[in-house]
């Protein structure tokens, strides 16, 4: 390892990643951005981790070994601590970069220094590294200022920010399972953030992903940050609306089934927009109309409510915007 400082720094946290970790692991070496150190902590993994990491003969790792398993929220901590570069990214054990990742995103970095995180869409990929459906997300600073009040508007591995940024937040231990989401919302008020319109990450879903195992306690979380985010937005709520609020948000279909429960959100999604587009009537709401349809048409379908699918209080709102999105989820064959 030379004591030049890297201009980036990637920090991988690994856990019983030992399937996935060697392709993750090329996937960063293999970037066409050379300056780099890639800060590979093993997290008390019993697998065969280590002896993968230690396969690769490149100056550029550093290799960290917790003495046991201290998370991930404490791990990523610190990788950040032991950072030395300008900019940092976080790369999960199971996720796999693109070649072109880190230098579009250091070039936009260098180029705009009013702009402090950098993120990109991504693909899906299965176990066997199949590839799935293409994930976009909001891309401009205003719409991703506008969204990070409801959803997380960075995929954790597919971002770039500058370190000092994240040097004097952190992750925060409370929010595990949500510790991204929140690191971001806290950023997004002293910086800007965009996500550059292409997929730059394939991103791994399994049976062992954070998000799916531990559902209830990512949306716990979340509520913390989702009311914080009605509040700044100047909508009122009640503690089931906001219940309603957080489960529609990731989309969890399973919650609205029972007799009542769609006529509720729907409810609830009619006063969300109108309150919101009288309040902030500066901000470009398209991005948010899209994803508010889109879940909506999703669970009411999945409700097997017909009615409520075609004709909900969102499309008395603005037909123009509503029912475009529904024929189109329709001809892409979502349901």
């Amino acid at each position: 390892m030379t004591n030049q400082a890297p201009l980036v720094s990637v920090v991988m946290p690994v856990y019983k990643a030992e399937k996935y970790l060697a392709a993750s692991i090329k996937g960063i070496l293999d970037q066409r951005h050379q300056n780099l150190e890639l800060i590979v902590i093993n997290d008390g993994s019993p697998d065969r981790s280590a002896d993968i990491i230690h396969s690769f003969q490149d100056d550029r790792i550093r290799y960290v070994e917790n003495e046991k398993n201290l998370g991930v929220v404490c791990t990523r901590n610190k990788g950040i601590s032991l950072s030395r570069g300008k900019y940092i990214s976080f790369n999960d054990a199971d996720d796999i970069p693109l070649p072109f990742k880190l230098e579009h995103q250091v070039n936009y970095l260098e180029n705009n220094p009013e702009i402090g995180i950098c993120g990109t869409f991504y693909q899906l990929i299965d176990q066997e590294g199949n590839p799935g459906e293409k994930i976009t997300l909001p891309a401009s600073s205003a719409d991703v200022a506008l969204m990070a009040k409801f959803i997380n508007p960075f995929c954790n591995s597919a971002t770039l920010t500058r370190s000092d940024l994240v040097k004097a937040v952190g992750f925060e231990k409370n929010f595990e399972y949500s510790e991204d989401f929140r690191l971001w919302t806290q950023l997004l008020q002293q910086t800007k953030g965009v996500n550059l319109p292409e997929y730059s990450l394939l991103y791994r879903v399994h049976g062992n992903n954070i998000s799916i195992v531990n559902k209830q306690a990512m949306w716990n979380r979340s509520k913390v940050i989702h009311r914080e985010g009605l509040t700044t937005l100047g909508v009122p709520f009640t503690d089931d609306e906001l219940d309603l609020h957080t489960k529609f948000l990731y989309c969890s279909q399973e919650d609205f089934t029972a007799p009542g429960r769609l006529s509720e959100l729907d409810h609830w999604l009619t006063k969300l927009y109108r309150i919101v587009k009288i309040k902030n009537p500066e901000l470009d709401q398209l991005s948010l109309k899209k994803l508010l349809f889109e879940n909506w048409i999703a669970i009411s379908f999945y409700a097997r409510n017909f009615r409520k699918v075609l004709f909900p209080g969102l499309a008395l709102i603005s037909p123009l915007d509503y029912y475009p999105v529904f024929f189109k989820k329709i001809a892409k064959k979502i349901f």
